[in-house]
Order: structure tokens, then C-alpha cells, then sequence
């Protein structure tokens, strides 16, 4: 049996949006590129707070949020994102992801397409 992988997103955010539709073109294998939303009312995994906090990478076995659910994604697509991914999971690179993500999700409504985003720095 294949394992369904979920990648959660917020589908309020025109950066998180744009971003869900690029991994899901580049994704391999039995993933389901989901909004926050549509993923509360299929699963009780993640709380409404958690889906609105960050990206979620959701597994049986396990979920991953902010920068470890990024890598995981990004593992889970085609060369040569997949190595990236898999550099994002080594020790001091995670170390130096989370930081790094969290600027992103804080400033994201400035970034591409993000006009739409909510302003989270306020969170």
C-alpha cells in the first residue's frame, strides 16, 4: 500500500499558493497538494492555529512544519530539487533553515504574488 503524503498550505496567501502550485508540478509520487482549510476538514492531524502558522509536510508516521516540511517537499521532487531538500534535513543547515524560514513567513506579503498574504508579523 502507498503511503499518502499531504503538503498544506495557506490558500489565503498569494505566495503560499504560487509556491504549493510550482511543488506540485515538480512532486513525485502519491502527494496531495492541499489549503489549510480543505486539509482540517479531511484530517484532525493539524490544529487550525498550526495550518495558519506555516506549511505543513504530513506523513502516517509523522508531519513536519516550517523549514523541515520545506525540505521534505523538496525532497520529494525531481533532481535537482531533491538534493536540496536533502541538504535542508543535514544538522547545521536545519539549524540555519528555521530562522530563515520564519523571516520568509514574516515578510511574505512582500514577496511575489504575496499581495494577497496576510500580514503575519503581527503573530
Amino acid at each position: 500500500m502507498v503511503e499518502t503524503k499531504y503538503l498544506v498550505y495557506d490558500a489565503d496567501c498569494g505566495f503560499c499558493r504560487r509556491c504549493a502550485e510550482w511543488c506540485r508540478s515538480r512532486l513525485i509520487g502519491d502527494v496531495i497538494v492541499v489549503s489549510g482549510a480543505d486539509f482540517l476538514l479531511r484530517s484532525n492531524r493539524l490544529s487550525a492555529t498550526e495550518v495558519a502558522a506555516s506549511v505543513w509536510w504530513v506523513e502516517s508516521s509523522a508531519k513536519y512544519g516550517g523549514a523541515a516540511a520545506v525540505a521534505q517537499t523538496l525532497a520529494a521532487t525531481k533532481t535537482p530539487w531533491r538534493h536540496v531538500g536533502q541538504f535542508m534535513k543535514w544538522g547545521p543547515i536545519a539549524w540555519i533553515a528555521e530562522p530563515l524560514y520564519r523571516v520568509v513567513v514574516r515578510f511574505r506579503h512582500r514577496l511575489p504574488g504575496g499581495a494577497a498574504c496576510h500580514d503575519v508579523s503581527t503573530w
